[in-house]
């Protein structure tokens, strides 16, 4: 499992409309309960930049289609993520 995190810088004369918009945490676990497939990202405001951090793991070589809704349901939050957007508005 490795964690990416971007830091972008806000510009002077700007703020972030909201960072709420690229909150995701989506997880798909195996039969006994141990987690085989994640999707999560946070994103804060430090200062003048804005930092976003994203897991995305998939562990596993089969899943029964009684784990598909699950499995829907992180790459939707995956797809969901990278299509957001972060608004920027005059200060």
């Amino acid at each position: 499992m490795e964690q990416l995190t971007f830091n972008f810088p806000i510009p002077d004369g700007y703020v972030v409309k909201d960072v709420n918009t690229l909150l995701f945490n989506k997880e798909l676990t195996d039969d006994a309960g141990k987690v085989v497939g994640k999707f999560a990202s946070s994103a804060n405001i430090n200062g003048r930049k804005v930092e976003i951090s994203i897991e995305e793991f998939y562990d596993f070589t089969h899943l029964g289609v009684e784990k598909y809704p699950q499995y829907r349901d992180v790459m939707n939050a995956a797809y969901d993520f990278y299509k957001s957007a972060l608004v920027l508005v005059k200060a």
